[in-house]
C-alpha cells in the first residue's frame, strides 16, 4: 500500500472533519430555511459557478441525471427533512452510513460483487448498530427523521452503484454536472410541499448564519469536501482513503454534542458505537486488501479536473 505523504494525511482528515462538521451546519441552516428550499439553494451554488470552470464529464446525459437524481435530490433531499424533522445531527451522521451496507447489497444484485467474509461481519455489526438506533428512534419523535434518513443512505448507495458502473474517468466533473440537476427539482417539491409563501419568507429574511450555512454546505463541504477527496483518489488506491471516512460519524457526533448541545441518549450511544465498529471492520478489511467486494479502479485511473 502506498504511504500518504503528511499533507496528504492532513487533507483526508481535513475532509473527513469537513464531512462530519457539515451536519452540525445543515441543523444550524434549517433554522433559517425550509428543508428543501435550502437543499436546492445547496446545489444551485455548488454547480453553477464550476460548471463554468470545469469540463464536462464524458458521460451520457441521461446517466449524469440519473446519479444527481439519486445522489443529491434523493440523497440530500431525504436528509434535510429527516433532520428537519427532528433526527439530531450526530445521529444523521451515524445512520446515513447505512450506505455503506446499501451499496454492498445493491452491487451484490446488480454487479455481482460479493463482499468477502470480513466486510459482511463488518456490514452485519452495522446493521446491527443502525436496529439499536432504530429501536431508540421508536420511542421519541425522531423515528421518520430515521426513516428518511435510511432513505438517504439507500439513495446514496444507489447512487454509488451507478457511479461505479458508469467508471467516469472525470469523477469530479460528474459530481458538479449531477448537482447541477438538483436545484430544479428540490425547488419544485419545496414549492408543492412547502409552499411559495414559506420559501419567500425564508428568501427575504435571510441572515448572516443563514448565509454561512449556506456557503459552507454548497462550498466547504461540497466544493472543498470532494475536491479534496477525488485529489486524494488520483494519488492513491481507494483502500487507503476509505478509511477515513469512519472519522466523519464520530466528528458529527461530537460537533453535534459541542456546538448544538444534542447530547445522545445510552441507547443511541450504544447504536452509534456498534455501527461505528462496524465501519471499521469493513473499512479494516478493506485497507489489507481484502474481498471481491472491493471496488474496481476506473477506467485509467481517476485523473485530476482543472478547476
Amino acid at each position: 500500500m502506498k504511504r500518504m505523504s503528511l499533507p496528504d494525511l492532513c487533507s483526508a482528515i481535513l475532509c473527513a472533519v469537513l464531512w462530519g462538521f457539515n451536519f452540525v451546519v445543515i441543523a444550524i441552516g434549517l433554522q433559517d430555511f425550509p428543508p428543501l428550499l435550502f437543499a436546492s439553494l445547496r446545489f444551485l451554488l455548488a454547480a453553477v459557478p464550476a460548471m463554468f470552470l470545469v469540463r464536462r464529464p464524458g458521460l451520457g446525459w441521461l446517466r449524469v441525471v440519473l446519479i444527481g437524481l439519486l445522489m443529491s435530490v434523493l440523497q440530500f433531499g431525504a436528509l434535510f427533512v429527516a433532520m428537519k424533522l427532528g433526527i439530531g445531527a450526530g445521529l444523521a451522521s451515524v445512520v446515513i452510513q447505512s450506505q455503506v451496507v446499501f451499496t454492498a447489497l445493491i452491487g451484490a444484485l446488480t454487479l455481482r460483487e460479493r463482499p468477502s467474509g470480513g466486510r459482511t461481519v463488518g456490514l452485519l455489526i452495522a446493521v446491527c448498530g443502525l436496529c439499536v438506533i432504530g429501536i431508540g428512534a421508536s420511542s421519541t419523535s425522531s423515528v421518520a427523521g430515521f426513516v428518511l434518513c435510511l432513505l438517504a443512505g439507500l439513495a446514496w448507495g444507489g447512487g454509488n452503484v451507478l457511479t461505479r458502473a458508469t467508471l467516469p474517468a472525470r469523477p469530479f466533473a460528474l459530481l458538479i454536472y449531477s448537482s447541477a440537476v438538483a436545484p430544479l427539482p428540490l425547488l419544485g417539491l419545496s414549492l408543492v410541499t412547502e409552499g411559495p409563501a414559506s420559501d419567500l419568507h425564508a428568501l427575504l429574511s435571510l441572515n448572516l448564519m443563514g448565509v454561512l450555512a449556506l456557503v459552507y454546505v454548497s462550498g466547504g463541504a461540497t466544493l472543498i469536501g470532494f475536491g479534496l477527496w477525488y485529489r486524494l483518489l488520483s494519488r492513491y488506491p481507494a483502500d487507503s482513503v476509505a478509511p477515513f471516512t469512519v472519522l466523519v460519524p464520530i466528528v458529527g457526533l461530537l460537533s453535534a454534542w459541542a456546538v448544538l448541545g444534542q447530547a445522545a441518549t445510552p441507547t443511541d450511544l450504544l447504536g452509534a458505537a456498534i455501527a461505528v465498529a462496524g465501519l471499521v471492520v469493513i473499512h479494516g478489511w478493506g485497507a489489507r486488501g481484502g474481498g471481491r467486494g472491493s471496488p474496481p479502479p476506473p477506467r485509467g485511473g481517476y485523473r485530476k479536473e482543472s478547476t
